[in-house]
């Protein structure tokens, strides 16, 4: 998901050379993700305390004792009214990263082999990790003519084509 996210995000600017409008490109991506998650967030607060024993105007505006807040603006990576709002928060904050990828892919697309081992230090767990995912689809949006015109049959891999999808099989994790 997040290597498609990182080819779609990038593929008109590295193939069509268009022009990066920075703020445009930034207002879009907020008002694509953000608001799904605000309403998805505030639903399953309300759904999850609605017959609770508290005041939940007075603990969602004052109080704030399950972490409403933290969750809603995507601080410290709090997801405990919508479990799977870390994907959400992944492709918001890579999302808002990608202008500073496609920047530099477009100057030289070894730049974002560095950039990747930089992002370790900028972000902490799943972050950091699925930030080389964006970056494997910027680097398929970049090489996507070249991997298109590849012919597979006159490569020299061509006749172990079933070992090799026999190896994959069988090196695929069993437990996923």
């Amino acid at each position: 998901f997040f290597v498609l996210s990182g080819f779609v995000l990038s593929f008109k600017y590295l193939q069509y050379d268009v022009k990066l409008n920075i703020r445009a490109y930034t207002y879009k991506r907020f008002l694509r993700l953000y608001p799904a998650y605000l309403i998805t967030v505030l639903a399953n607060y309300l759904y999850m305390h609605w017959n609770a024993d508290m005041n939940l105007l007075l603990d969602m505006f004052w109080q704030n004792s399950q972490g409403l807040w933290e969750e809603l603006f995507m601080v410290r990576g709090r997801h405990d009214h919508y479990l799977a709002g870390w994907t959400l928060e992944v492709e918001m904050v890579l999302s808002l990263l990608m202008p500073i990828f496609i920047v530099a892919a477009k100057k030289d697309i070894r730049l974002i082999y560095w950039l990747i081992p930089f992002t370790f230090f900028i972000g902490k767990g799943h972050l950091s990790i699925y930030t080389v995912h964006f970056a494997l689809g910027i680097i398929l949006a970049n090489f996507f003519h070249d991997i298109q015109a590849y012919d597979f049959k006159s490569s020299r891999w061509y006749r172990w084509r079933w070992v090799i999808g026999i190896a994959v099989f069988a090196l695929f994790p069993s437990g996923i």
